[in-house]
C-alpha cells in the first residue's frame, strides 16, 4: 500500500511530462478545430523548445556587427531560459558551407551580442 503512494505519483508525473514534451494533448485540440494558446512567455522559449525533440539543429547567429557564427546546435548546446539574459552557447562551430570546424570546445554568445538567430532544418 506504502508503495502505491511512492509509485503512482512518479508514473503519473512521467507520463504527464512526457504528453506535455510530445504535444499530445495540443495536436488533439487542435484536431477537434480549437487554437490554444501556447503556455511558453516567448518565441525564444518556443524555438529553443522544440529543438529539444531533434538531436540536433544548424544554427546561425547574426551579432550587431553582423558578423555570422555558424553552427551545429545538440545536446552540449544552451539557449539561456532567462528572458532578461538571452545568451547561447554553442557546441560545434562551423564554416559558411555548415562544414565543422576541428575544435575542442564550443563558443558562448552574450545576449548582448545577438541581433538574431536563425535555425536551420537538416
Amino acid at each position: 500500500m506504502n508503495l502505491f503512494f511512492v509509485v503512482g505519483p512518479t508514473v503519473v508525473g512521467l507520463l504527464l511530462g512526457y504528453i506535455y514534451q510530445r504535444q499530445i494533448l495540443t495536436r488533439l485540440v487542435q484536431r477537434i478545430g480549437l487554437n490554444l494558446v501556447t503556455p511558453l512567455p516567448s518565441a525564444w522559449d518556443a524555438a529553443f523548445g522544440r529543438i529539444q525533440d531533434r538531436p540536433w539543429t544548424w544554427i546561425v547567429v547574426t551579432t550587431h556587427d553582423d558578423r555570422k557564427i555558424y553552427g551545429l546546435f545538440g545536446g552540449g548546446s544552451l539557449a539561456s531560459g532567462d528572458p532578461d539574459n538571452r545568451d547561447i552557447y554553442i557546441e560545434h562551430i562551423a564554416d559558411e558551407a555548415f562544414r565543422l570546424e576541428e575544435r575542442e570546445h564550443g563558443i558562448w554568445i552574450a545576449a548582448s551580442e545577438i541581433k538574431f538567430v536563425e535555425l536551420i532544418p537538416d
